[in-house]
């Protein structure tokens, strides 16, 4: 029998609390949080508040970029519709098989959660109405796992359970709607709120199509999210029989299908990424680029191709440019690398790239790291999600430091961005950054989280008003004052001889 949805208390619902003081009186549609268990070095349940700029650091193998690997991989499985519930385990990044993300440990049976929570938007006074939630945002939870074939050896892997929950502005967590299948391919709705039973059966009432036990309902996904609902539907009264039909569950339940699009499209067109490692610059490109790569590699055709592109907000402090060259031109110069970008067509498909008169490898490796960063912030739309691991490679500390910023400022235009990072000056400036505002920006829109591997998992990294850190976890950027200390002992010793 179908559990009746039941109401629940976040674990961290005094986090959830702290943040939705930031997200505003209008509770924007995006991505909001994530959380992820039994993916790769995440074991436990971790839980990830986005804000818009969110900086993760921590020990090498702790889990850092498995965070940032989970998106990754509802982002390259979405966006190749023909999969169904499967996951595309290659494309924008390699992660091998379902056995080599799977956390050691953890069994195929149990499979692996990834859960994207998103603020509502338009559909908060809808939920309320037809609902009775007060929610601010909704939480997707996606659970993969092997089919179990009955057999010694499983079968593929697949969705096994999508659930949706909604959390309210109290942070309490209300369950909403659990779908569940065995095989990947047909889906059952096992657990429903009263709410969501009454809403399905008021869609159809009156309506030619007749309806089984909500249980019994049988559910077909499309591109991971509950697509159709297969129905009776009463035959003429000719021949008085019964055909079945394949209807949008937004006939049914439309804000499910609304929050469904809202998930597809966060994970796809809204959510950008840049690996850690940058291809060097070249001095000619080929023109036609579609992206610009996760190395950075196509960013100059992608900069000459849109050129013109409109980015609000995007330059530093007292400019005005507002195109996506002169923002970039305008942020290589406040870094202090180069003041200019020419382009100079070389046939149909070549195009040549100049820095104030001279070729790009010829200004040093900082240039070639930082230009795939501003660009692929710089051409992101507005509340889009980037995704950066070590943007600080080959910078020296003061470039950094700007880089930081730089950072700093796209979250004023509306961008959220996750870093992973082991740059200790980066989270320096962004401590003096919060301790020198005036208006609390910088600390209420950002947040730093240490992973750690001794057991501690995920921890944010509470900074107050005057950019110190209230509790220094161990390992926390602490290598260069065990190093001090270290030197002052072996000094003290030498003058003991």
């Amino acid at each position: 029998m179908a559990q009746q949805g039941r109401k629940r208390t976040s674990p961290a619902k005094a986090r959830s609390r702290q943040s939705s003081e930031s997200e505003g009186p209008y509770i924007w549609p995006h991505m909001c949080a994530m959380s992820v268990e039994n993916f790769k070095a995440i074991r436990s349940r971790e839980h990830l508040e986005i804000r818009p700029l969110t900086l993760v650091t921590g020990e090498n193998s702790s889990g850092k970029s498995s965070l940032l690997q989970a998106l990754i991989l509802l982002k390259q499985s979405l966006e190749d519709p023909a999969r169904g519930s499967e996951l595309a385990f290659d494309g924008l990044v390699d992660l091998g098989s379902f056995a080599r993300v799977l956390s050691d440990g953890a069994n195929g049976d149990e499979g692996f959660t990834i859960a994207l929570e998103f603020g509502v938007g338009v559909h908060r006074d809808e939920l309320r109405e037809s609902y009775g939630v007060h929610a601010r945002r909704a939480e997707i939870s996606l659970t993969f796992c092997l089919e179990d074939t009955g057999q010694p050896t499983a079968g593929p892997p697949h969705l096994r359970g999508f659930e949706m929950v909604l959390i309210d502005d109290k942070g309490t967590r209300h369950d909403w709607l659990t779908f569940e299948s065995s095989d990947g391919r047909d889906f059952s709705i096992t657990s429903f709120s009263r709410r969501a039973a009454a809403r399905i059966r008021q869609a159809a009432k009156g309506s030619p199509f007749r309806l089984p036990k909500i249980s019994e309902l049988s559910v077909r996904f499309e591109r991971l999210c509950p697509g159709y609902v297969n129905v009776d539907a009463v035959g003429s009264s000719t021949t008085g029989g019964r055909a079945k039909y394949t209807l949008p569950i937004a006939m049914f339940l439309p804000t499910v299908g609304a929050l469904a699009r809202l998930f597809v499209g966060e994970c796809t067109d809204s959510l950008h990424y840049l690996g850690p490692l940058r291809v060097e610059p070249k001095r000619i490109y080929q023109r036609s680029a579609r992206s610009m790569g996760i190395h950075g590699e196509n960013s100059m055709p992608y900069l000459y191709a849109n050129a013109r592109q409109h980015v609000e907000d995007g330059a530093p402090p007292g400019r005005r440019t507002q195109t996506l060259l002169g923002c970039v031109e305008a942020w290589l110069d406040h870094l202090g690398l180069t003041r200019s970008l020419t382009f100079a067509s070389r046939g149909d498909l070549y195009v040549e790239v100049m820095a104030d008169g001279r070729h790009l490898p010829e200004l040093g490796c900082g240039v070639g790291q930082v230009l795939p960063v501003l660009v692929r912030c710089l051409a992101a739309g507005r509340y889009s999600t980037v995704l950066l691991e070590q943007p600080e490679l080959h910078l020296h500390q003061s470039l950094q430091a700007l880089l930081c910023d730089f950072l700093i400022a796209q979250s004023r235009r509306g961008l959220r961005i996750i870093v992973e990072t082991h740059s200790e000056i980066m989270i320096q400036r962004l401590r003096t950054r919060i301790a020198e505002e005036s208006d609390g920006f910088v600390r209420a829109h950002s947040a730093v989280y240490f992973m750690s591997k001794s057991g501690d998992g995920l921890q944010e990294i509470e900074i107050d008003n005057y950019g110190n850190v209230k509790s220094w976890p161990e390992s926390f950027f602490d290598q260069g004052l065990k190093e001090v200390r270290a030197l002052s002992v072996a000094q003290a010793k030498r003058d003991q001889k």
